[in-house]
């Protein structure tokens, strides 16, 4: 009789550690008290909140990606510091949202899209003033899109992490674009309207009315 309560006692203790399974971390699974379920976060995110974090992930790869580049095509002294101050900046919000999709169980995207490779391939066949111009009508252009997508995100994201983030970036980048008009007007790049301060690009931005149209871009479509 002991020895089968003592066998019973082990079957059951066996049990429990099979279903507790090999110490699934807290951070990474929610237990919901009432049912005894497991909900994984990313379930829980809202689906918005999860396209921004991918297409922030993606965007900011191709900023990182596009400044590298400038900083080896360029002939200007402006254009380069614009493009160091890019790719550090994205390299550090890209780490920060990183985390963040990490905490939330949200997969970060591996590769660029199709427009964005194009978009780089386009800007490696050009070099000196032409690649200056071309670049810098581009940035204006793609920050004010930036400009767009991280205010909607910090305005309506239903995560706060995810509207945390959003807000922060969306800062640096007023910063970026006052400078990417500074330095568009500086290498005679058209159409950029370089005599508007952050503030006044960030309201306008905010407004929804267009750019002028850049001087034949490489292919502005990444964003």
């Amino acid at each position: 009789m002991n020895t089968g309560f003592r066998l019973l006692g082990k079957i059951t203790l066996g049990a429990l550690l099979v279903a507790a399974g090999p110490g699934a971390p807290a951070d990474q699974e929610i237990q919901s008290q009432q049912s005894g379920t497991r909900i994984n976060p990313a379930t829980t995110l809202d689906y918005k909140d999860k396209k921004f974090i991918q297409k922030a992930a993606r965007d900011g790869m191709a900023e990182v990606e596009l400044g590298r580049l400038a900083q080896r095509k360029t002939s200007s002294e402006q254009v380069k510091q614009f493009a160091v101050q890019m790719e550090q900046d994205h390299r550090q919000a890209n780490d920060e949202l990183r985390q963040i999709a990490e905490d939330k169980g949200i997969s970060m995207p591996a590769s660029l899209d199709s427009a964005q490779n194009k978009k780089i391939a386009n800007f490696k066949k050009e070099s000196g003033p032409d690649f200056d111009r071309k670049f810098m009508a581009d940035m204006v252009l793609d920050h004010e899109e930036d400009l767009k997508f991280f205010r909607e995100a910090s305005q309506n994201a239903a995560d706060p992490e995810v509207k945390g983030f959003a807000r922060k970036t969306e800062q640096k980048i007023i910063e970026h674009l006052d400078l990417a008009r500074k330095v568009a007007m500086q290498v005679g790049a058209t159409g950029t309207q370089p005599e508007m301060n952050g503030s006044n690009a960030a309201s306008r931005t905010n407004s929804g009315s267009d750019a002028g149209t850049p001087a034949d871009p490489a292919n502005s479509g990444s964003k």
